[in-house]
């Protein structure tokens, strides 16, 4: 489904078990490729994305479903491009995450739904290995998996709560072979990317649409799990995060914050130490781990730093 000759063609493929679901929203932000950070707009987003995906799943497998919400002229000439199975949906400026990916939700026809965003590179195997995981048991609700950074650091393996009863990305920022990310386990929640049966999402409402870019996909989880389903991480699905996309609005956010709590205040209570017995880890131990990382980072810098000032001989 690529615009250039030069990459592989996908073939149509009738009945897709797998929808990956893209919604574009115009914006400029950082995009690391190598050693080099530039600005690109939603197409290059895009493009980066679509061609992770084109050359690392299965082409029988799945169809994309684009939702263009961004105005740009460059990104409506590379949708206007895209050939193969996919659906191409015009969505609108002010819609929110949540809102775009519902309608593509509509106009998907695989069994499976997969909510990608723009910027996010998914490695080989990635889209079996969440299949493999879904169908595996009849009462998971939703699959994530392993989001790097563009230093392969953890990004998101699953969501925890702490004291105050607050969501957050668990081992964020810690090396990628960490024991704790190579072991598949229930969360409460995990973050986008994920994958859900498409007739349950249906069933469920969908994504809620008053959650501007912030906790939509974690209060999609907590629906999952107040329905008796479990939501599971796999380390077999390895996503690599190169830029942001749908960021949140100050006075959208506050607002958002508040449906969520309001929703699942009495629901939510601190779990992380939970997770940190069962890798043999405590808030201490932790802590600790994050600053052993920090001395070696820092005492790789400063070698790489001396190398380049060193004379040349």
């Amino acid at each position: 489904f690529l615009p250039s000759p030069a990459h592989s063609q996908k073939t149509p493929f009738p009945t897709p078990l797998i929808a990956i679901l893209r919604a574009l929203k115009a914006r400029l932000t950082p995009c690391r490729y190598g050693d080099a950070e530039t600005e690109i707009g939603v197409s290059g987003q895009a493009l980066f994305s679509l061609e992770a995906i084109a050359k690392n799943s299965a082409p029988e497998l799945f169809e994309v479903v684009l939702v263009n919400c961004a105005a740009e002229h460059e990104t409506r000439a590379l949708l206007k491009s895209l050939s193969g199975d996919v659906i191409v949906i015009d969505g609108k400026s002010d819609w929110n995450y949540a809102q775009a990916c519902n309608q593509a939700a509509k106009q998907a026809h695989g069994k499976y739904l997969v909510f990608l965003k723009p910027g996010i590179a998914p490695a080989q195997g990635w889209l079996e290995s969440l299949l493999q995981v879904a169908e595996a048991e009849s009462d998971i609700g939703a699959v994530g998996g392993q989001v790097l950074n563009h230093n392969s650091l953890i990004w998101q393996i699953g969501v925890a709560f702490d004291v105050n009863q607050s969501p957050f990305a668990l081992y964020r920022m810690l090396p990628s072979d960490f024991a704790g990310a190579k072991k598949q386990r229930e969360f409460e929640a995990v973050e986008f990317p994920l994958l859900v049966s498409r007739e349950l999402f249906g069933r469920l409402g969908g994504l809620n649409g008053e959650l501007h870019n912030r906790f939509d996909d974690i209060d999609f989880c907590l629906t999952l799990r107040r329905a008796g389903l479990r939501v599971l991480y796999t380390p077999g699905c390895v996503m690599t995060r190169q830029t942001t996309s749908w960021h949140t609005i100050p006075e959208k956010d506050v607002l958002s914050r508040i449906r969520f709590y309001s929703k699942w205040t009495g629901s939510l209570w601190q779990n992380d130490e939970r997770y940190l017995r069962q890798d043999g880890l405590t808030h201490d131990r932790l802590s600790a781990l994050y600053r052993e990382f920090a001395t070696r980072v820092a005492a790789g810098a400063a070698a790489l730093a001396s190398d380049a000032l060193a004379p040349m001989e």
